[in-house]
């Protein structure tokens, strides 16, 4: 018996990304700026919402935002929307942030020979732990 090649139709199609993937100047790199929508972003929204009709979770599908987001843009009349964090909160570091900043002030200042690598320095700091 001959082993004859599958039909084209019994192949299973390639399967292939919906989404393009983003790339580390796409969107990530802009939200991990404090960046959450740009502009231009905003402006497809609208477009896409009130000139092509598209529904909110077409849209966010799209775009690759959340539904809350795309809501936001559309009743809002913000033309670009952004989050900075006042203050870093360091819960687990808090106790010894001191020791820690005269730890690495002392370090900076030891002569070349004497300065703790990073294995030097957290072994130092095992103590506190």
């Amino acid at each position: 018996m001959e082993k004859r090649p599958p039909e084209a139709g019994n192949r299973r199609p390639k399967l292939t990304p919906r989404f393009p993937v983003c790339s580390a100047a796409g969107f990530g790199a802009k939200r991990a700026a404090g960046m959450l929508v740009e502009e231009e972003t905003i402006d497809r929204i609208r477009r896409e919402h009130f000139v092509q009709g598209k529904s909110i979770k077409e849209i966010a599908r799209d775009l690759r935002l959340s539904r809350n987001t795309v809501r936001k843009v559309l009743r809002s009349d913000e033309t670009s929307f952004s989050y900075a964090r006042q203050v870093q909160p360091r819960p687990k570091l808090g106790r010894w942030k001191g020791d820690l900043d005269r730890l690495l002030a002392a370090n900076a200042e030891a002569p070349a020979r004497e300065r703790l690598t990073l294995t030097g320095f957290s072994r130092s700091c095992e103590r506190w732990l």
